[in-house]
């Protein structure tokens, strides 16, 4: 490690000065590296070992878990590197890394997921920094970009999301905060906020959507979509059987329960006469309409 000598920027040119911050817990992708001798071959070998394991020699570390090391840990680097070739069973370039909070040091693969660059221009000594706007601990640099931000895990936010164009979800998309999406919010999973879920255009789910609060959209699309009186475990529907005054239609989901909202529309020009209400029941909802009037209907249940 180098040597700091005046206190002045020159001094600082050599330590290192790259910082990393974890984007997720990782005990399992932070490693001791040590090396031995094959007696029979004279051979040396080396052995990366994740910190999470239980090993008997139980260097200072083993054992980790998510708790110790968690995700938003900032971790420095020593200097110290590890080259494939040139370090035996080394398949990757790593570099040595020291947790300030724990006074622990592994080596890790700076490209790899778990890893996010938390700064390229202090020295490691220096305390994590504090905004001095918010007087909240830095965590990382935002990410302002005109291109695509694709990701084979997981989007996670505390706050706002925020989408002028189109977002397309194959998997799970959800929030502790709130979602607004200018476009359209396509999932093939399910959309889930914690707060509210806003979109000017449509929001479309292949499996089910809820917010704890609101959620408004200039058209809402679910699948399946069920019609007629028994629609299985559809959410969404329609019907245009008659709706026959005081007896009411029951219209057969299992999406339905007895806590469930259940909002009716009718299509344009339709008379409902003195109007069209829903009753959510265990299984089903019964739809009441004027006495004699044949209604097509659509029904949406949330829950």
């Amino acid at each position: 490690m180098a040597t700091v000598g005046r206190a002045n920027n020159s001094s600082y040119l050599n330590t290192a000065r790259l910082s990393y911050i974890s984007t997720a817990p990782f005990q399992n992708n932070i490693f001791y590296y040590t090396t031995s001798i094959v007696p029979s071959t004279g051979n040396t070998v080396g052995t990366l070992t994740p910190w999470s394991a239980s090993v008997t020699a139980s260097p200072p570390g083993a054992g980790s878990t998510a708790a110790t090391c968690p995700a938003g840990r900032v971790l420095r680097e020593t200097g110290r590197k590890l080259y494939p070739g040139a370090n035996p069973n080394v398949n990757t370039y790593m570099v040595s890394v020291y947790d300030q909070q724990t006074q622990l040091t592994g080596f890790i693969d700076p490209n790899s997921s778990v890893w996010c660059i938390y700064n390229t221009d202090k020295p490691n000594f220096w305390p994590d920094g504090v905004d001095p706007t918010t007087q909240v601990t830095d965590e990382g640099l935002s990410v302002y970009t005109l291109g695509n931000v694709t990701a084979n895990g997981f989007i996670s936010t505390a706050s706002y999301l925020t989408v002028a164009g189109n977002a397309l979800v194959v998997g799970n998309t959800s929030t502790l905060g709130s979602a607004l999406v200018a476009g359209n919010l396509s999932t093939l999973g399910s959309i889930a906020g914690g707060a509210n879920i806003n979109a000017r255009t449509y929001i479309s789910s292949g499996t089910t959507m809820s917010a704890l609060t609101s959620m408004t959209a200039a058209k809402f699309n679910t699948s399946p979509v069920g019609s007629g009186a028994s629609a299985g475990s559809a959410s969404a529907g329609y019907s245009s059987v008659n709706t026959n005054g005081a007896s009411g239609v029951t219209i057969t989901t299992s999406a339905c329960t007895a806590g469930s909202i259940v909002l009716v529309t009718f299509k344009a020009g339709a008379n409902p006469g003195s109007g069209i209400t829903a009753v959510p029941g265990a299984g089903s909802f019964t739809v009441y309409a004027g006495a004699g009037i044949t209604l097509p209907f659509f029904w949406l249940v949330l829950n």
